[in-house]
């Protein structure tokens, strides 16, 4: 990849000589502060930049890192079961930094615009609404996005494939939004079967919870072939294994994850299971909605069992040890 990261902070306190960034594995071709090119150091998984001014607190801070490589880890280039290659992105939970220069934080969430150039057979996804959509003469796609309420950088989100977009349109009392799905050609009926589950999910949570809380945005899936995860919850455009994308209790669990997670998220991975457990539970809160008292109950005890099977029931879901920071008692 080759990209750019145009950063506009606030100070908190005096900067003075540096401030740091997370950014590990990339190369770093040229950083600017306030529009003065300033020089730099990189470790493996920060960027040192040293700056010829000095910030007090409440000053704003117009950064601009310019950078190129192939990232190890948070993107990914891989090939699905059609033989094309599909391009996604998987940041949780410090996998930001791998290819975007940021404050790899939970608790400290930005606004964002993303554009990305592509070449032009790829439909890419991003996190909240189109601004721009272009196709160049030299065959590439121009594409830029707008998400216009706070985000943290493990949800920020891309994919990209050859993809067809099965569209809806979801109601809400007086609003509307597109309700989208980005799915590889022959799977256009898999799709229609996941967002007619979405619309019966959006009613439930909206009336049990509150209104969806990007309704003024969209909400889309988009089909990747996942080895880190099963799916994630990325704001407004979540991500699907491809053998998932129909399946209705995957579709609620990110769901939830809207509410529980990316509109309210916790200030440190640490209260994980605030996130995982809700959106647990409201998946078999809509399963009992859906299909009644047995249904849900069946699907409680499941989890019973569930989070016996891989040692981390032995400790705390709050402050779990690194290697359960996702286990099963989280969930």
């Amino acid at each position: 990849i080759e990209a750019k990261n145009l950063i506009t902070l606030t100070a908190l306190d005096n900067l003075q000589d540096n401030i740091t960034l997370d950014f590990a594995g990339l190369t770093t071709d040229s950083v600017f502060v306030n529009g003065k090119k300033e020089t730099f150091t990189q470790s493996s998984d920060q960027l040192n930049i040293e700056i010829s001014e000095n910030f007090s607190d409440g000053d704003s801070v117009h950064i601009g890192v310019y950078y190129h490589g192939r990232p190890a880890k948070g993107i990914y280039f891989r090939t699905n079961s059609y033989g094309d290659t599909v391009i996604y992105s998987h940041n949780e939970p410090y996998d930001a930094r791998y290819w975007i220069p940021c404050k790899d934080d939970p608790s400290d969430k930005a606004l964002l615009d993303f554009t990305i150039k592509i070449p032009e057979k790829y439909i890419p996804l991003s996190n909240g609404v189109v601004m721009e959509d272009v196709v160049s003469a030299d065959g590439s796609r121009t594409i830029h996005w707008r998400e216009s309420l706070p985000i943290a950088t493990y949800l920020i989100s891309v994919a990209a494939a050859p993809y067809t977009v099965v569209d809806y349109e979801y109601f809400w009392e007086q609003s509307q939004m597109p309700l989208l799905y980005y799915v590889y050609p022959p799977d256009r009926d898999l799709a229609e079967k996941g967002l007619l589950s979405s619309q019966k999910i959006l009613d439930f949570f909206s009336s049990y919870i509150g209104v969806y809380p990007f309704l003024n945005e969209k909400y889309a899936m988009s089909a990747v072939p996942f080895r880190e995860a099963a799916a994630m919850e990325n704001q407004t455009a979540t991500t699907m294994r491809d053998n998932l994308i129909d399946n209705e209790g995957v579709i609620a669990h990110e769901l939830a994850h809207q509410w529980w997670g990316d509109a309210l998220t916790p200030q440190s991975f640490d209260h994980i299971w605030l996130n995982e457990g809700f959106a647990s539970y409201f998946d078999a809160m809509f399963t009992e909605n859906e299909y009644g008292d047995e249904a849900f109950a069946k699907q409680m005890a499941a989890y019973k069992s569930y989070i016996f099977q891989d040692g981390s029931s032995a400790y705390p879901i709050l402050y779990p040890p690194a290697e359960y920071l996702f286990g099963r008692a989280v969930y």
